[in-house]
């Protein structure tokens, strides 16, 4: 943690001698959005639930794993601007046990007491093939069940201090 706060001193201090914005230096890689001490990548190209997961860890993320209503409301609005695809995937999958939902970035168990955001009527597992969530504008951007094979937009999410290696 002592090293984390020397560098953001040196660069406090060498933006402030060269006039650098240093707000706008992030840990976060190009074209990524950061929020809330994540990083963010709205990939816009179709895959199946489980391409994208590999495609985010294959860039040191996982599928974004929604933690409160803050940020699902950045995802929302994010997706909102896009505006071109119907659903997103997120990284909340029932794959291995039916109505057991586990976050792929921790394999954690969602629990009635963990945040969700889940349609009217959802989770439904409408013929017994929807195992993957993604956010649904069909749905006005709430969680929906969906079949993992069918292909779509995801949201990758990436931890700056853990999946990049930053220690302090």
């Amino acid at each position: 943690m002592e090293n984390m706060f020397i560098i953001g001193f040196t660069l406090a201090f060498l933006g402030n001698i060269h006039g650098v914005a240093t707000e706008a230096i992030t840990p976060c890689p190009d074209d990524w959005t950061a929020y809330e001490g994540s990083c963010y990548s709205f990939h816009s190209h179709n895959a199946t639930f489980t391409e994208a997961e590999h495609y985010c860890q294959n860039h040191r993320a996982h599928l974004v794993h929604v933690n409160d209503d803050i940020e699902n409301s950045f995802l929302r609005n994010e997706i909102q601007e896009r505006k071109a695809a119907v659903g997103w995937w997120i990284g909340l999958t029932d794959e291995e046990v039916e109505k057991v939902y586990r976050w792929t970035d921790t394999n954690d168990i969602l629990t009635q007491e963990d945040y969700t955001d889940w349609a009217v009527g959802e989770p439904n597992d409408v013929g017994h093939h929807e195992d993957c969530v993604h956010i649904y504008s069909g749905k006005d951007l709430h969680w929906n069940d969906y079949i993992c094979t069918e292909r779509q937009p995801f949201i990758c999410e990436q931890n700056p201090e853990t999946e990049l290696g930053i220690v302090g």
